[in-house]
């Protein structure tokens, strides 16, 4: 373990206030730490990354690039956070163990209902953009099906990992992948926040809480009302809150309050 280097793939730098991606790796890193594993960062912005792709280079060029950084620092294994293609190019060294994840549901699926629930007369511009996604949907499906079977084919990925064993399950399915190649893992969280939180537990509420950015692509927080009237139904005696806000949060809110006799 303590010869075992760990490179992050991210956008943006670890930072817990960024967003969930950000905040996972954070949390992995630190954790990684305290275990005496180095760990680097290869970034596609930012300043203070290890290292810094630049934008302009095409795929075969950014592989090119981040291999040299990744044996110029003797990395064994790079986590790839965000999917990206180039990092299983065949020009990334062998030696060196790829791990991609998926921070997302792949099989999310958009009804017709979803599709007029995204629309707001108050908001045209972030309603279209809303329908844009949803109608989009086939063809992201045809993309993954691309990006899944290349990596049915290649070995330029050595585990495909995703935040639940009912994804890795429905995927190894759809898309005939060894499942051997698949992995479960939930998100990171900090054992600081558990450890400070203990203590509390005998006190807490029945309450459900969904903490996150409120947009309806790709997080498709309009079907909240619809999940809390259906377990309210069952756990009369839970309450649900919700915590956050973006660009669809007064959709969110006039759909609680006209719809749903829910507390907001």
């Amino acid at each position: 373990m303590q010869n075992l280097k760990v490179c992050f793939y991210t956008h943006n730098l670890p930072n817990p206030l960024i967003g969930g991606v950000e905040r996972v790796t954070y949390n992995l890193t630190n954790a990684f730490r305290t275990h005496n594993i180095q760990v680097y960062n290869l970034c596609s912005s930012g300043d203070g990354a290890d290292a810094t792709i630049p934008t302009e280079l095409n795929n075969c060029e950014k592989a090119i690039f981040a291999n040299d950084f990744l044996i110029r620092n003797g990395i064994n294994i790079l986590i790839d956070q965000y999917g990206m293609s180039f990092l299983s190019h065949p020009m990334i060294s062998e030696n060196i163990k790829i791990l991609q994840c998926c921070h997302i549901n792949p099989i999310a699926k958009h009804t017709v209902r979803a599709l007029f629930e995204s629309i707001d007369i108050y908001k045209p511009k972030q309603s279209l953009l809303n329908i844009a996604f949803i109608i989009n949907t086939p063809l992201r499906n045809l993309k993954l099906r691309k990006r899944y079977s290349d990596i049915r084919e290649t070995n330029g990925i050595d585990k495909l990992v995703f935040l639940c064993d009912n994804y890795v399950n429905a995927i190894s399915s759809r898309y005939k992948i060894d499942i051997g190649r698949l992995a479960a893992i939930p998100n990171a969280i900090d054992d600081n926040l558990l450890n400070e939180t203990s203590s509390l537990t005998q006190k807490k509420k029945k309450t459900i809480m969904w903490c996150g950015r409120i947009a309806q692509s790709p997080k498709n927080v309009l079907f909240l009302p619809r999940l809390w009237k259906h377990l309210m139904t069952k756990h009369p005696d839970w309450e649900m809150i919700i915590v956050g806000d973006g660009i669809d949060r007064h959709l969110l809110e006039r759909k609680i309050k006209t719809n749903y006799p829910i507390s907001h």
